[in-house]
């Protein structure tokens, strides 16, 4: 039985060489990663190419791309870490999204510079940036302490 899925697996994958990407040729997500449906659970491509030829995936733990292709199902492009092993792969090769790009954004880049400015000018203080901008007080403060905001934001103040 596992063989037939095999089968059906790898013929959804453009093989054309052991160093280059093994793109999945079927249905992918919006952000690009292959989905094969296998025992009644739709799995991500390249988790699946991974436990055909590397056995099965502890939990907890996830399937890397090194190639940063999310259709490739090349083995050797593949790795197991933790999702934290992830997030510092894409942040060594800056793929992790910052700033205005970040998907929890809700301010401009600009609009946190303004509001840094009116801190270090004096000319208004929390309370009233918090009204101007029509954020919280507290979240104008860690603007001014250069603190995480990943709830309104996503990004961290001390990049700018």
């Amino acid at each position: 039985m596992a063989n037939d899925y095999q089968k059906r697996f790898w013929s959804k994958v453009q093989i054309v060489g052991s160093n280059k990407c093994w793109e999945w040729k079927a249905h992918k997500t919006p952000s690009g990663y292959g989905t094969f449906w296998m025992n009644n659970t739709n799995y991500r491509a390249h988790r699946v190419a991974w436990m055909i030829s590397n056995g099965d995936i502890p939990n907890g733990l996830v399937i890397c791309h090194k190639c940063d292709n999310p259709s490739c199902c090349n083995p050797n492009h593949l790795f197991m870490g933790t999702v934290q092993d992830n997030a510092n792969d894409e942040l060594s090769k800056g793929r992790y999204p910052r700033g205005e790009n970040h998907y929890a954004c809700k301010m401009s880049d600009a609009t946190v510079k303004l509001i840094k400015k009116h801190f270090q000018t004096g000319d208004l203080n929390g309370v009233e940036i918090a009204k101007k901008y029509n954020i919280n007080h507290s979240t104008a403060y860690r603007i001014k302490n250069g603190n995480h905001r990943v709830r309104e934001t996503g990004w961290n103040t001390k990049t700018f």
